[in-house]
């Protein structure tokens, strides 16, 4: 009778500890399946993210290019007028760029300084003729340094064609982000946006706007709002106060008869 009671009794325990371990078993093949689950997905998101990073790369050169043809564009190699006459003059050498002594970069200068370089660069640009298609080209010799790393990694990382296709305004704009601090051009955002001339020192006004501008590209998305923008900081009676400003060229006339 003993030993028949004893016999169940491990027969019971035999029996609950088979089911432990298929029940722990089991536990374990859910457990692999999550984990390979899991793995799979984190490999799925790896790739999607290398692919919206390629992506991003092909947008940023599409974009480029694109700005390049509406430059070719906008200035035809014949015709007549004064593009055509203007197309035919000698061409900017780099030589020609260097001997009007733009400034160098070294990329850690600052604020001041970047904003300096811009305006030393399209001060050149203009008094030694170079073309838009140079205006990068020529522009990034001049960084020095840190900033001449920085440039190259760029240059790396899109190719040599699409770095030195885009427009100047897109170079400016990546510099600006890369060597202002945030916290920095929120302060230089909120002036030029309170800027106003004060007292009748338009000549200070235009200068210090023009300084700003050159820095807060994002502020103004489209042309016209850099325009509004500069108009709302005049006195009500400054003559250009009450007229209309449909393009950059009479903004810009507007500017200059300030200033003298």
């Amino acid at each position: 009778m003993v030993a028949n009671e004893m016999s169940s009794e491990f027969c019971t325990r035999h029996h609950d500890a088979h089911t432990d371990r298929a029940a722990v078993r089991a536990e374990i093949e859910i457990l692999r399946r999550e984990r390979l689950v899991y793995e799979q997905e984190s490999i799925q998101s790896h790739q999607d993210l290398a692919r919206s990073e390629a992506y991003s790369r092909t947008l940023e050169a599409r974009i480029t290019l694109l700005e390049t043809e509406a430059r070719r564009q906008e200035w035809p190699a014949s015709g007549t007028g004064v593009r055509g006459s203007e197309r035919v003059a000698r061409e900017c050498t780099y030589q020609d760029f260097m001997k009007c002594k733009p400034l160098y970069f070294k990329g850690t200068e600052g604020v001041v300084e970047l904003t300096q370089w811009f305006e030393r660069m399209e001060t050149v640009f203009r008094i030694s003729n170079c073309s838009v298609e140079n205006h990068v080209k020529f522009s990034t010799c001049t960084l020095l340094a840190s900033a001449l790393t920085w440039w190259n990694s760029h240059v790396m990382t899109v190719t040599h064609d699409v770095a030195y296709s885009m427009t100047f305004g897109r170079l400016r704009k990546k510099m600006t982000d890369k060597y202002c601090p945030r916290n920095e051009m929120k302060k230089l955002e909120a002036e030029l946006w309170n800027l106003k001339v004060i007292g009748t020192d338009v000549v200070k006004y235009n200068q210090r706007f023009q300084e700003l501008a050159l820095l807060c590209v994002r502020m103004f998305p489209e042309e016209s709002d850099k325009i509004e923008r500069y108009v709302g900081g005049l006195p009500d009676s400054d003559p250009w106060k009450h007229r209309s400003f449909k393009t950059k060229g009479q903004c810009k006339r507007a500017i200059e008869m300030d200033t003298e």
